[in-house]
């Protein structure tokens, strides 16, 4: 590959802004995009170890009733993505991520940028892990005891 193909290559511009917010808030991210040209704009959203794309868009925005994803050109060369999440709770807290697939290109080398949505108020249960001696008159036992703390 030349130099005049890696500087027309599709770049994420900015950073996404990770956003703390009260339940039942709409919460958008802004992905902008130079040198899209035939690429497409992905947005995702990752729980744990699953990912679940939320939109793969080819020039159009897409609606339903959680997210909202549009987009905006307002030069040639640069484009802005919004990720919508509608009326947002503890179940839609986690990370997204905006991805940019371009074709003929192997996945590990899109770019992408990840953004996080975190509920004010909402605990977070955790564990804490115990080494418990117990003696008795003839046996000694050691176990391990989960505690959980809601924070």
């Amino acid at each position: 590959m030349d130099s005049d193909d890696t500087d027309s290559r599709p770049e994420i511009a900015s950073r996404l802004q990770n956003i703390t917010t009260e339940a039942g808030t709409d919460v958008r991210f802004h992905c902008t995009v130079t040198n899209r040209g035939d690429s497409n704009i992905q947005w995702w959203y990752v729980s744990g170890k699953k990912s679940i794309a939320i939109g793969l868009q080819f020039g159009k925005g897409i609606s339903h009733d959680k997210y909202h994803v549009e987009e905006t050109s307002n030069t040639s060369d640069i484009t802005v993505s919004t990720l919508t999440v509608r009326s947002v709770h503890s179940e839609d807290e986690g990370m997204y991520r905006c991805v940019i697939r371009i074709p003929r290109v192997a996945y590990p080398a899109w770019p992408k940028e990840n953004g996080f949505i975190y509920i004010q108020g909402h605990k977070i249960r955790s564990f804490k892990l115990s080494v418990v001696d117990v003696s008795m008159t003839k046996y000694w036992m050691r176990y391990l005891k989960w505690n959980t703390t809601n924070h």
